[in-house]
């Protein structure tokens, strides 16, 4: 039976297009409608356009208060006075309330105490988030355990390499080919997406020597349940510093996470750039001694990061490019292996080879 729900997803910003783009993954809602905050000046345009990507048929509408009179939830991205005050409007008129950021114990207790009052839900998709508390019970067996099926981690050279949609693609290109796909995302609310969150204890202060066997017992206990043919796991960060000033996490839940898991083949993202020849087998060997991943592939992001600015602009910026640029870039790079999921002739090429790879 076909959900008939509607949600008011507020405020909109390129970071959450991907729910619009991939609504049919969150299988909750028949409609996603777009607000943005007042004054960002994106109002009434094509939520596509925000990302430089194709035309999505869903327009960025400006007035809360109208749009949220039709529907059933109210899904919140982030926190702010402003964003109080909306969510206490919105639950005052009986509207369901959706977070998809963390929240202070004091905080997650007053929104829930007014759903209560007011006789509606509330949910927080970071919630769930496998703390250590959780999970600490399984310290005590100190095993690293393989896993009985392949593993594909995608990462990213560095932040804004469209790593998270990269994820979503990917699975969804399997699942249509039969396969069934357990997933950790490596956003803290990809349980939006009917995956599971990346653990919270990989960031909290335990020893790191304990998350590499929580890690290792989570992703066991999603195969032992879910019985899928392929793990998909994507990992928060980067790979790498760019410098002390963007040290891209410095790589280190990479680093743990290749000590939790023996992987099978991994695709990395990289930023919109200019690639020497001499960097491909550079970044292939880096990959291979610190954290012995395979580099099946290369994804390139349409996002130029640039970390530096220029006269106009002193502080860094992400520049989105053209779905053109991007294909003319890959094309430059002649006889890498090197792809981007909105082409769709590169993309399948690639998921055959990776299949081909992980089934042999």
């Amino acid at each position: 039976m076909k959900n008939s729900l509607k949600a008011v997803i507020y405020p909109i910003n390129k970071e959450y297009v991907e729910i619009l783009k991939y609504k049919e993954i969150v299988k909750k809602y028949e409609e996603i409608i777009p607000v943005c905050l007042s004054g960002q000046g994106i109002e009434h345009r094509d939520a596509g356009e925000l990302v430089k990507g194709k035309l999505l048929g869903i327009e960025i509408m400006a007035d809360f208060e109208i749009c949220m009179q039709d529907a059933d939830d109210i899904i919140f991205t982030e926190f702010s006075d402003v964003v109080f005050d909306k969510m206490m409007y919105s639950i005052e008129h009986k509207k369901n309330i959706v977070c998809l950021f963390e929240l202070e114990d004091e905080m997650n207790r007053t929104i829930t105490g007014k759903c209560i009052e007011n006789g509606v839900h509330f949910k927080n998709y970071c919630d769930s988030y496998a703390a250590y508390d959780m999970l600490k019970e399984k310290l005590k067996e100190k095993k690293i355990k393989e896993m009985n099926v392949p593993t594909l981690l995608i990462c990213g050279l560095s932040e804004y390499t469209n790593k998270f949609e990269v994820q979503l693609r990917v699975r969804e290109e399997f699942k249509k080919r039969g396969y069934c796909v357990s997933q950790i995302g490596s956003k803290k609310y990809s349980r939006i997406f009917e995956m599971h969150n990346f653990p919270k204890f990989m960031f909290q202060n335990i020893p790191e020597i304990d998350k590499i066997y929580l890690f290792n017992s989570y992703v066991k206990q999603i195969e032992i349940k879910e019985h899928p043919d392929i793990i998909i796991i994507g990992v928060p960060g980067g790979i790498m510093p760019y410098d002390m000033d963007h040290p891209n996490g410095f790589g280190i839940v990479n680093y743990l996470v290749s000590n939790a898991l023996s992987v099978d083949s991994t695709l990395l993202c990289l930023a919109y750039n200019e690639y020497e020849d001499s960097f491909w087998e550079f970044i292939a060997d880096y990959m291979q001694y610190r954290y012995e991943y395979s580099v099946q592939s290369f994804h390139l992001a349409n996002v130029f990061h640039d970390i530096y600015g220029d006269e106009r602009n002193e502080g860094e910026r992400l520049v989105y490019m053209k779905q053109k640029k991007v294909d003319e870039k890959i094309e430059s790079f002649d006889g890498k292996k090197v792809f981007n999921i909105n082409n769709e002739e590169t993309f399948r090429k690639e998921m055959d080879e990776l299949i081909n790879y992980l089934t042999n």
